[in-house]
């Protein structure tokens, strides 16, 4: 297991190199010039070219990609345009709000998704499985902006039940509460495709597994429905879902430019969404090497996982 964990650390290295180097590559092509959007339309020709010295915007791409990339491996990601902050220091801070947002968002979609998906399975062709299903797809249909603008106009203005916006209340709160209330219509936003794609999953991976031999036999012997489902089925059913329920955490750390931009949460999403809009590229750079990195490591927990749910599966 030792073995495999270190290479698979050691191949990470060329990916999250190539990441790096689309990310600088893609972040060139961008119309407008930085050292423009930082001084503003009013800016002298001589400034500009004077800042964009002083950025080392002049020097060949190459020099400016060597020059990067050995400040990243020095944690060092340089300097916001707009807020003349380091970029890792603000990037660790959002990116702890975004964490939160996102396992709010997997704890309820695999909650939800992995219930409405086992008792689709055993209720096959039940009205709960055919509703369960619509609303699926229905949710899986639904842009988190829509979605989160409805529950900001229901949940939020209309009935008046959560926060609309951002992550504390402006005036007073700052705790627990405070938090888990601005939380709630993020959270369901942005878990509602993970939600959807998760209940499809486990319908499908438990239909398959409880018509294997080994269930029949194990509701020969008189156990239990319930000890049949949960302790023989699922856990066997549950590979698939581990993947799947992986590959969206990544997503949802990516992803969660417009959920937080809709609900104003000061996470990596909104500081990504405002840096484009300012040309800030120290910010858009570090924002998705940042997120790149996260769903490597996060790939490779979900393999680890593998071997605790099924010890068949073997590491060398």
């Amino acid at each position: 297991m030792t073995r495999y964990i270190v290479g698979r650390l050691i191949q990470t290295i060329p990916v999250l190199w190539g990441a790096s180097l689309i990310v600088f590559l893609l972040i060139r092509l961008i119309p407008g010039d930085a050292a423009t959007v930082m001084l503003g339309s009013d800016a002298t020709p001589e400034n500009v070219a004077a800042l964009r010295q002083q950025l080392g915007l002049d020097d060949p791409i190459v020099i400016q990609y060597w020059n990067w990339l050995a400040k990243i491996l020095r944690a060092d990601l340089g300097v916001s345009i707009q807020t003349r902050q380091p970029v890792f220091e603000t990037l660790v801070t959002n990116f702890g709000n975004t964490l939160i947002l996102t396992v709010a968002a997997l704890i309820i979609a695999a909650t939800a998704g992995v219930t409405a998906g086992v008792i689709s399975a055993t209720k096959r062709q039940s009205i709960f499985d055919r509703v369960a299903m619509v609303v699926a797809l229905f949710g899986n249909s639904m842009p988190a902006f829509w979605l989160g603008l409805i529950l900001i106009l229901t949940l939020g203005l209309g009935l008046g039940w959560f926060p609309t916006g951002g992550m504390y209340a402006l005036r007073g709160g700052g705790g627990l509460l405070d938090l888990l209330r601005h939380l709630v219509l993020p959270a369901i936003t942005l878990a509602s495709v993970t939600t959807a794609l998760i209940a499809r999953m486990v319908r499908s991976s438990m239909l398959e597994v409880l018509n294997q031999e080994y269930i029949t036999t194990a509701r020969g012997k008189g156990l239990t429905s319930r000890t049949t489902i949960w302790r023989h089925a699922f856990r066997n059913a549950l590979l698939p879902v581990v993947t799947v329920m992986g590959l969206q955490f990544g997503y949802l750390l990516g992803g969660a430019v417009l959920t937080e931009t809709v609900f104003d949460w000061p996470g990596v999403g909104l500081m990504t969404f405002t840096a484009i809009s300012t040309r800030d590229v120290p910010v858009i750079q570090g924002a998705i090497l940042m997120t790149s990195t996260s769903f490597v490591l996060i790939n490779l927990l979900v393999d680890l996982t593998y071997a605790y749910l099924d010890p068949r599966i073997k590491y060398s």
